[in-house]
Formats: structure tokens, sequence, C-alpha cells
């Protein structure tokens, strides 16, 4: 005889902005990383200055990227270039920005010698006028790395609904119990920080950079702004299974990928 007892948990994850990850960064990094972290900072800072003189919002300083910054040049492997020595994109998106908690889809990077820094920070850092940029940055001895990200929405928290299925086998003495889980629900909560129209769809795999957007398969996100145990949010976005176990990828009216989370 078979019998399956089913229930529902439901879990709340967190992640405000970028907050908990530079926490638990910070709480892990050796006292060289902090010293990067202190240097980037500090360059990112001065930048700031400049931008506040012209007007212009400040850049938010990430140690995520920071960090990532100082895998892409000391990695010896080659991981994360082409075959001609630039920067694969997919690669760096999916190994190390989703892997890192990273949910913005645009960036930028720029890995520069000592000779060329002047004209290239100041093209990077106080050019852009982008309203809400995230960078990093890192050195060895001749060469340096600006990373950057730029946001159009901020995740405020997100919750999941889970269901357990216990499965007791047939004609065994003690009776066998086998467990499976199954994620029925993900609901996740946004914030807006660029205006403007927003669509969203699930996909198997995060999209490579050379692929065109499905518009058939995309929906438009509908505004109902209310207030979580978490902090506002302008929208929420439902998964329903299979969707839970896809990627969500949410796209701006110009058909421009900006977030990718799972």
């Amino acid at each position: 005889m078979k019998a399956k007892y089913i229930f529902i948990i439901i879990l709340l994850s967190v992640m405000t902005g970028y907050n908990s990850l530079l926490s638990q960064d910070n709480n892990s990094v050796a006292t060289d990383l902090s010293m990067d972290s202190k240097r980037s900072k500090n360059l990112i800072n001065r930048f700031n200055t400049l931008r506040a003189s012209e007007g212009l919002p400040s850049i938010e300083h990430d140690t995520v990227l920071a960090n990532i910054g100082k895998i892409l040049l000391t990695d010896e492997t080659k991981t994360f270039r082409k075959s001609e020595g630039v920067y694969d994109e997919d690669s760096v998106r999916l190994l190390l920005l989703y892997e890192k908690g990273i949910i913005d889809y645009q960036y930028e990077i720029k890995e520069i010698s000592d000779k060329d820094t002047a004209a290239v920070f100041k093209d990077f850092l106080l050019a852009d006028r982008w309203n809400h940029i995230h960078a990093g940055y890192y050195k060895t001895k001749d060469k340096h790395i600006l990373l950057k990200t730029k946001s159009y929405l901020k995740y405020v928290c997100g919750g999941a609904s889970q269901r357990l299925e216990v499965t007791v086998a047939e004609g065994t003495n003690p009776p066998m119990r086998k467990t499976k889980s199954h994620i029925d629900s993900i609901i996740n909560y946004f914030k807006i920080l660029t205006p403007g129209q927003y669509y969203y769809q699930f996909c198997k795999k995060i999209p490579l950079s050379n692929e065109k957007e499905k518009n058939i398969k995309k929906k438009k996100i509908k505004i109902t702004p209310g207030i979580s145990m978490y902090g506002e949010y302008d929208f929420v976005v439902k998964a329903s299974e299979p969707e839970t176990y896809m990627f969500l990828i949410i796209s701006n009216e110009n058909n421009e990928r900006i977030v990718v989370i799972r």
C-alpha cells in the first residue's frame, strides 16, 4: 500500500539589494581583500566628489564587483576570456555575476594599463550619467580593472511555497519512506529605480548575449505597489512549477535584458 503525505512549508528568503551580500562578504574576506576593498571604495568616492560637482548622482561602491575584478585580473586559467584575449561576456555573467548574487544583466568591464588610467577612469566613472550605477575596482602591479552595472530595479524580498511529498513503499518491513521536495511557487518583490515599462519571461538558462528577445513569451509587468516587512515594492512576479526551476528574466521597453534571477 502507498500513502502520500503532502504539506506546505513557507520559506522566506530576503535580499535587500547588495547589502546582505556585502555584509557576508566582509565577514569572510582576508585582510588583503579588505585593503583591496578600501582602495576600491576610495577611488569611487573620489569620483563621486567630481560627479557631485557636476550635479551627477553618486555611484554606489560594490565590494562584490571589486572582488570579481580581482578574480578576472588574476585568473591564470583564462576561464573568462575568448581566444583573442577579450572577456567572454556570457562566462562573466553566468559564472561570476549571477553566482555572486548580482541581479543586474547590464554590465561593463574595462581592463587597462598604468599609462591609460586617467582618460579611461574619467570616461568610465565620470562621463556615465546613469542614475543607478554600482562599481568596483581592483589593481595589480601594472594593470587595473573597473566593473560597473546599471540597475533598473531593486530586489526587495521573496517568498517560496514548498511541497514535501512522502511516499511509503509497499512490501517492506519496516516501511521505507522516500521524500521528494517540490517548489510550488515563488513570489519576488521588486522596487523600480528607473521608470519605464517592464516585461518578464522564464527561461531554462540565462540567455546568451547574442540571443534575441522572444516577445511572444514575455508578459507585461503590472504595477501593484505595496509594503512588505522588508520595505516598499512596486510589483511582484510569481513563478509556478515548472517556472520555479527556471531563470526569471526581466526586460525593459527597448527589449534590453536588465535583470536575471532564479
